[in-house]
């Protein structure tokens, strides 16, 4: 067999980050299809971080506290957290604002660029892990960097050919999504460092990403005339507004568990995994936008298979990256997490059988001596 799969433990923790990301898309586009509500800008942003406050505070509450001595001290854990909730902040901002503005301006195909890109945020993880924890970089995983670095570089070089008159446009769209990709990065390898050396609670992290969300947000209404937008978008729903509510509420709930399994995954995985789960599913969602474009014509259908097909060789090079694809060719697969509990298994076992057989000599060689005494004993008689 040249590939398998490799099944890992705590695997519920990427999964149900997935699906709760998923159940997220569906309630914002239910809120688009059935409510008209399309920009959620400051609306959107107060909710995820009141959710990450709550997802933070309610375990907190519930839970013994339990007191672990880190390698750090307490002002540059404090520090850390503040840097970690900032680019958490600021990431969140550009990612509701900008993307929405930038897509009015832009063809309906060139439409949400950042699911084209979102593999830069495994590059930057992946780095910033290996400078700041200098967490090893193995030949599966750094053959997978090289492609998909490739593979992004492919995708500007179509983007570029494909439309030139709105190029400028897509490049400030590109400069955003590498740095929400990055500003991601930054958070993710900070939670982690800070769940390695430190012990931090993932609930503790989550509490004061929420506070310094909660407090910064509410200041967007005095400099930024857009966040009021949001609250005229919301009267222009009257019909439908108890329906916008319940769909608030469903994000809320669903926000504040995708935190939780956020963190999660960071803590029992990697930054690299969160970043996986970020992206894998781009290509069907690509598909979907391409299924939903009006009046194809050939160059659309070119197009759209060319940037679906390299955003699946893009993921799979995050499943290997991650070892849960694991390629037996040109010793790929030697320091794969597989592999490795393999050979510890398998070394284990020989250990094991090592001192069965040496106790059974120990058996023999008593057996032999008192063998070899009874005899002495009856000569002498």
């Amino acid at each position: 067999m040249c590939f398998k799969i490799g099944i890992r433990n705590n695997l519920r923790y990427p999964l149900i980050f997935m699906l709760l990301k998923s159940l997220l898309d569906f309630d914002e586009m239910f809120m688009r299809l059935f409510c008209g509500y399309y920009k959620g800008y400051f609306i959107f942003c107060t909710l995820i971080f009141l959710s990450q406050l709550l997802s933070g505070l309610i375990p907190l509450l519930i839970q013994e506290k339990v007191e672990i001595n880190g390698s750090d001290n307490f002002y540059k854990i404090l520090i850390l957290l503040l840097i970690a909730s900032y680019f958490n902040f600021i990431g969140t901002i550009v990612r509701r604002k900008y993307f929405s503005q930038i897509n009015n301006n832009l063809p309906a195909r060139d439409h949400f660029i950042e699911f084209r890109f979102k593999s830069i945020q495994i590059e930057a993880s992946a780095l910033l892990c290996y400078l700041t924890m200098k967490i090893k970089i193995y030949r599966h995983q750094l053959i997978s960097l090289i492609i998909i670095c490739v593979i992004l570089i492919l995708i500007m070089i179509i983007d570029m050919f494909d439309d030139f008159q709105n190029l400028p446009l897509k490049i400030k769209y590109f400069l955003l999504t590498a740095f929400s990709c990055i500003t991601r990065a930054f958070l993710d390898t900070i939670d982690k460092y800070l769940f390695e050396f430190n012990y931090l609670r993932p609930y503790t992290i989550l509490l004061y990403e929420g506070i310094i969300g909660t407090i910064f947000n509410p200041m967007l209404l005095l400099i930024d005339n857009d966040s009021y937008k949001d609250f005229s978008e919301v009267e222009s729903t009257e019909n439908n507004i108890v329906l916008l509510i319940f769909l608030f509420i469903i994000f809320l709930i669903l926000s504040s568990f995708k935190n939780m399994y956020r963190v999660l995954t960071v803590q029992y995985y990697s930054p690299m995994t969160r970043a996986l789960t970020e992206s894998i599913l781009d290509p069907f969602i690509l598909l979907y936008y391409f299924i939903l474009f009006k009046e194809k014509k050939v160059n659309d259908y070119v197009y759209f298979i060319l940037i679906i097909i390299c955003l699946i060789i893009a993921a799979i090079c995050s499943l290997i990256y991650n070892d849960f694809i694991i390629l037996y060719c040109c010793e790929m697969e030697r320091n794969t997490y597989l592999e490795i509990n393999n050979r510890l298994y398998s070394d284990l076992f020989d250990e094991i059988i090592n001192e069965d057989d040496n106790d059974n000599d120990n058996d023999n060689n008593k057996d032999d001596n008192n063998g070899k005494q009874t005899i002495e004993l009856i000569t002498q008689n």
